[in-house]
């Protein structure tokens, strides 16, 4: 039989995605099948045999990958001190934590809330509101990924056959990982957070 569907919702700043989940073509000539393989200690399900391997050997560099941030699309601040940015795990376009849905997301945005990697908010200095950062994927470098690999799950085949495994590794490690690759990472991050450039209005 054939995997209940999933889809993927993209990090509004590094363009990577909030899921570990794979889809694993079975090799079935005689009927388009997949798995759908759920990431690090997670499940494989759809049709075809235990062989079939995930392209990306999910770990500890990847956990930043499962950890979401719900930033409000408007800037506002509650009463009691709340500015409205939310965590937890996105889940088929929702913030989840405890079992419960806490924002609306999408593929990565919206109507209220961007969904960002918290290590990705972290690097961008935490803002409480997405305005900062709507910019982002509008750029060349977001434009790029999103063509090559955004589809309605993220297509780490061809992450790892374009060697671009690296780009899913911690940005921000402990001081027990390799740190080459998680460098690599965190600075093709920082570049895509700098600020857009000015306007120059035209003289008269």
């Amino acid at each position: 039989h054939q995997a209940t569907m999933t889809f993927a919702s993209y990090c509004q700043v590094c363009a990577m995605p909030l899921q570990q989940i794979c889809l694993i073509p079975t090799g079935n000539s005689d009927s388009n099948t997949f798995l759908i393989h759920r990431g690090a200690g997670g499940s494989s399900d759809g049709a075809g045999g235990g062989a079939v391997l995930p392209p990306i050997t999910f770990g500890p560099a990847h956990d930043w990958l499962l950890r979401a941030v719900a930033v409000p699309l408007k800037e506002s601040e509650e009463e009691n001190g709340d500015t409205g940015v939310l965590f937890g795990t996105v889940d088929e376009g929702e913030v989840v934590k405890d079992g419960e849905t806490v924002a609306d997301v999408e593929d990565g945005v919206g109507d209220d809330y961007a969904a960002l990697h918290e290590c990705c908010w972290n690097l961008a200095g935490r803002p409480q509101c997405f305005g900062v950062l709507q910019h982002i994927s509008k750029t060349k470098g977001y434009r790029d990924i999103e063509n090559l690999y955004h589809n309605q799950d993220f297509e780490f085949q061809k992450l790892a056959d374009d060697s671009g495994e690296w780009m899913l590794h911690d940005p921000i490690p402990d001081d027990t990982t390799d740190a080459s690759s998680h460098q690599r990472s965190k600075e093709r991050i920082q570049e895509l957070l700098q600020p857009p450039p000015a306007e120059v209005k035209a003289e008269d």
